[in-house]
């Protein structure tokens, strides 16, 4: 049995690895983590949450690590586009 961190869970990526690692593995304790933001959608986690095959945090990853010392991690969030963060920068869009 694993205890496994999978940040960025709510996400369509760590959504499909969410399903398959609980389907697989279903001893090994799963912790989620995900800040929910745009990208986010919770709705295909809600039946793992409910059956508590897994355990749903939000927040960041400074967050979860004060709570929970993983065997394995899964750093899978990250953002669909990023130009809005170098908007104002001169040397990035020169």
């Amino acid at each position: 049995m694993h205890s496994v961190l999978i940040t960025g869970g709510a996400g369509f990526i760590g959504q499909n690895l969410v399903h398959d690692w609980s389907s697989k593995r279903p001893e090994d304790r799963v912790v989620v983590l995900d800040a929910l933001t745009y990208a986010a959608n919770i709705r295909s986690l809600e039946p793992l949450i409910a059956d508590r095959r897994i355990t749903f945090v939000k927040g960041d990853i400074p967050t979860v690590l004060e709570m929970f010392s993983p065997d394995i991690r899964w750093q899978v969030s990250g953002r669909a586009g990023i130009a809005g963060e170098y908007r104002g920068h001169d040397a990035f869009w020169d």
